[in-house]
């Protein structure tokens, strides 16, 4: 990456979007800070100043509200004349049986994840397309390819981020903008605030369904996305793994996320139903990089059993498949 590029940064005060932040800083990038908490966001500038940053600049804004996005556009202009990255990570959860989940809270999850990128990509598009260059980097997640029980709205949300990807990448070679850039990041299950902060119709208390990646998984592969403009790229072994079992065999696969699911993203406590940070920002005190949710040999031993439930069936079904395939060439 070029010394002191200029990205803008939604979602910026915990978890993926603050360890992004950290990793540009140190590579001296100039940083516009995106997040409904701005008091946090003061101090995530603050931190990327002293870990390297040329600038940092924090604006409240909720991603959803397309004046708000304009002030974003105008803030990284008014202070660097210019926008090269643009990385649209801002997003929020909710977990419970869909009947549960009232329609505000369904629409609320729509208009940040969903609609929040549309217009965050439509922003960073209106800014770079006349400069003729640009990378905008946006943040799906594996349940975009495998979609999860008890987390459908979350689910639908991040797979319409992929094909608002694929679909302007269309769009920008048909209008021959060869060095505008736009790829897609998909984590797994992540160590981050998120699930302290979501939206809960589950009557059960809430825990990252392992194998949980530290968060510097996913910051490393935004970082990536930013300097190598693939299409998509996974950013731990689970999304690695699972996205091509799912398109080779989306029953068994969503079989055994159901059944992972039930087994281990809830706990047996019970709990008072929430809408979370949906409507108003979590507190400021809960703004760290990491949720606290890794288990060291746990967790290694986690992804060991991840690489087992999904190797086996994928070595069965393309011994299968090969047996099929000589069978034909008999014939």
């Amino acid at each position: 990456m070029a010394r002191e590029q200029v990205v803008v940064i939604t979602g910026a005060s915990s978890g993926i979007g603050r360890d992004a932040a950290l990793r540009f800083a140190r590579r001296h990038a100039r940083l516009v800070l995106v997040s409904r908490r701005g008091r946090v966001l003061d101090d995530v500038a603050a931190e990327c100043r002293r870990k390297g940053a040329a600038a940092a600049v924090a604006v409240a804004a909720d991603i959803s509200a397309e004046a708000e996005l304009q002030a974003v556009v105008d803030t990284a202009f008014a202070h660097f004349g210019r926008i090269d990255v643009w990385v649209n990570n801002a997003g929020v959860d909710g977990y419970g049986p869909l009947d549960r989940m009232t329609p505000d809270e369904i629409r609320r999850i729509f208009e940040v994840n969903a609609i929040g990128t549309a217009l965050g990509t439509r922003a960073a598009l209106r800014a770079m397309k006349p400069a003729g260059r640009g990378t905008i980097v946006n943040v799906s997640s594996v349940l975009g390819e495998v979609p999860q029980p008890y987390a459908a709205v979350y689910s639908a949300t991040k797979a319409s981020i992929r094909a608002l990807s694929a679909a302007v990448r269309s769009e920008l070679a048909l209008e021959k903008h060869r060095h505008i850039h736009v790829s897609t990041v998909i984590p797994a299950t992540t160590d981050t605030p998120a699930y302290r902060h979501s939206a809960n119709r589950s009557d059960h208390r809430l825990r990252a369904m392992p194998p949980v990646y530290p968060v510097g998984s996913a910051g490393k592969a935004i970082l990536r996305a930013a300097a190598k403009h693939p299409r998509e790229t996974t950013a731990n072994l689970a999304g690695t793994m699972f996205i091509p079992m799912h398109r080779l065999a989306p029953g068994l696969t969503e079989a055994e996320l159901a059944q992972l699911t039930q087994r281990t993203q809830f706990t047996r406590g019970r709990a008072t139903g929430t809408s979370g940070n949906l409507f108003e920002p979590f507190p400021d005190a809960d703004a760290s990089v990491g949720g606290g949710w890794r288990g060291g040999s746990r967790q290694a031993m986690s992804r060991l059993m991840l690489v087992a439930a999904v190797a086996v069936p994928l070595w069965w079904l393309f011994a299968k498949s090969a047996k099929q395939g000589k069978k034909g060439a008999r014939r």
